[in-house]
């Protein structure tokens, strides 16, 4: 009998559990970093879409709250940083089991 599942389940996890302290800061750092690119593309379009639609070329705080734009950009910002929060605890996960 072959020992194909036993091979795959051992690689498996392997390539699930056996990441060094530095490949799960790696991997943490890259779902930050693509987070922060995020967030900050929310607030250059926030930014420009005010500007955009100003009388005279400036930003009032009214005008976060009369386009209804603030909570709209808080609330994506909210989704993308529980997303990250998920992502950050399947990866750790990995370690607090294998330990």
């Amino acid at each position: 009998m072959s020992n194909y599942w036993s091979d795959r389940f051992d690689e498996q996890e392997r390539l699930l559990f056996d990441m060094t302290y530095e490949e799960t800061q790696k991997i943490l750092a890259e779902y930050y970093t693509s987070a922060i690119k995020d967030i900050e593309n929310d607030i250059t379009k926030l930014y420009a879409f005010l500007l955009e639609h100003s009388e005279d070329g400036s930003i009032i705080a009214n005008d976060l709250y009369k386009y209804n734009r603030y909570f709209d950009t808080m609330n994506q910002i909210n989704a993308r940083l529980m997303a990250l929060g998920h992502k950050e605890c399947k990866v750790l996960d990995r370690q607090f089991y294998k330990m």
